[in-house]
């Protein structure tokens, strides 16, 4: 029991790794679905169908700036070269100041609830997302 209870913390603990790793080699998306997968699991998920500017509108003052960067890199003229370090720094900061937004906006109590809360972890999700 003990080791089930601590799979989902360990998973979601190894994935913000690898896409804080991912960030910091240029991939802004990365640290978009890891807001949007704590969001989910706040119970705070965006509708599907929205636009980052629209959930950063609903979230945080902080998120903008990782929305901006976010619909840029989706959106944007393909970059050509090495990734835009400028992008990242801003999508770096945002993301942090993102999650200190929240940690303020969320009980304890939810937070902890979240950490343990598996939505995040349906693949299914993203591939929802990706489709509409």
């Amino acid at each position: 029991f003990f080791i089930l209870f601590g799979l989902g913390p360990a998973l979601k603990w190894a994935r913000r790794r690898r896409r804080l790793r991912a960030l910091s080699d240029g991939e802004v998306a990365a640290a978009w679905r890891e807001i949007v997968d704590r969001l989910a699991d706040l119970g705070d998920e965006p509708p599907t169908g929205s636009t980052p500017r629209e959930v950063a509108g609903r979230t945080a003052e902080a998120l903008a700036p990782l929305a901006g960067a976010y619909a840029e890199s989706i959106y944007g003229p393909t970059a050509t070269g090495s990734p835009d370090a400028g992008r990242v720094a801003v999508a770096t900061r945002s993301l942090h100041q993102t999650e200190d937004h929240l940690v303020r906006r969320y009980s304890w109590g939810r937070r902890v609830m979240a950490r343990y809360r598996l939505r995040s972890l349906d693949p299914r999700r993203w591939r929802r997302r990706r489709r509409r």
